[in-house]
């Protein structure tokens, strides 16, 4: 609680510096950054479980393929390829992983996004 009340003092006083006339411009660039840097999201906190995104629901819908929009199907299927695309690491890339015999275990959200 001590911490965040902490990051939002920090992020109010680098916001009134940034808009402060009497900066120099390196001020202003390292204000800039420290703001980007706090600010910016921590990407353990925003993972998401493909798996559990993936299965299958527990209890069956009364929605089915005939009753919903093509909109609503186009945003959904949008939506999870949106959440593989952001848990592919940079190490997948790295030799081109997926083409090697062993890319299921070195690229496998390459591969579940091209499937």
């Amino acid at each position: 609680e001590q911490d965040q009340r902490l990051k939002n003092l920090t992020i109010e006083f680098l916001d009134d510096i940034i808009y402060s006339p009497n900066l120099l411009p390196a001020e202003h660039k390292a204000a800039s950054q420290l703001l980007r840097l706090i600010t910016k999201e921590d990407p353990e906190s925003s993972k998401v479980d493909l798996d559990l995104l993936l299965a299958p629901p527990m209890s069956p819908s009364k929605e089915s393929i005939e009753t919903l929009s093509a909109l609503e199907i186009a945003e959904q299927m949008t939506y999870l390829d949106h959440q593989i695309f952001v848990a592919i690491r940079s190490e997948e890339f790295l030799g081109q992983a997926w083409m090697k015999t062993d890319k299921a275990t070195k690229a496998p959200h390459i591969i579940l996004m091209t499937r």
